[in-house]
């Protein structure tokens, strides 16, 4: 029983949780666990995904205030993030085996991202119309 329990404990650790959107009324609302895969807003363990939603409505995640950290953040081509001025979003892989930030589509923000970790961090962006993410990266070595 415990070995089950172990097991299960493990996957729960490291979880995907993929981006919705669309939920009635808070179609955009990245604290609303009906906009969410996992249905519960991101956290510490999850790995999140935001991907291309246009078929699906064209809803995508808005941070208004301070979120709970993410262990990694995938936001995928042709997809957005939007971080507004009160907005915070740390990324913090600190002891896990990947953390960082790919970012394939575009994060609108007037703020800045925070990455911290302990191990190599990947973090990969692109250019969308000559403007390029305010990203800064810790390394809690240091």
């Amino acid at each position: 029983m415990s070995i089950v329990l172990a097991t299960t404990l493990s996957l729960s650790l490291n979880a995907q949780n993929i981006w919705l959107g669309g939920a009635p009324g808070q179609e955009t609302e990245w604290n609303n666990p009906r906009n969410w895969s996992a249905f519960r807003a991101p956290g510490p363990d999850d790995l999140v995904i935001i991907p291309n939603t246009d078929s699906r409505g064209g809803f995508y995640p808005v941070i208004n205030n301070k979120v709970e950290p993410v262990y990694f953040l995938e936001v995928q081509d042709n997809a957005h993030l939007t971080i507004t001025q009160h907005g915070e979003l740390i990324i913090d892989g600190t002891g896990k085996i990947e953390d960082g930030l790919l970012l394939l589509g575009t994060i609108h923000q007037t703020e800045q991202i925070k990455v911290v970790g302990s191990s190599s961090k990947m973090i990969a962006w692109s250019v969308k119309n000559g403007k390029e993410s305010n990203v800064l990266a810790y390394d809690q070595r240091h």
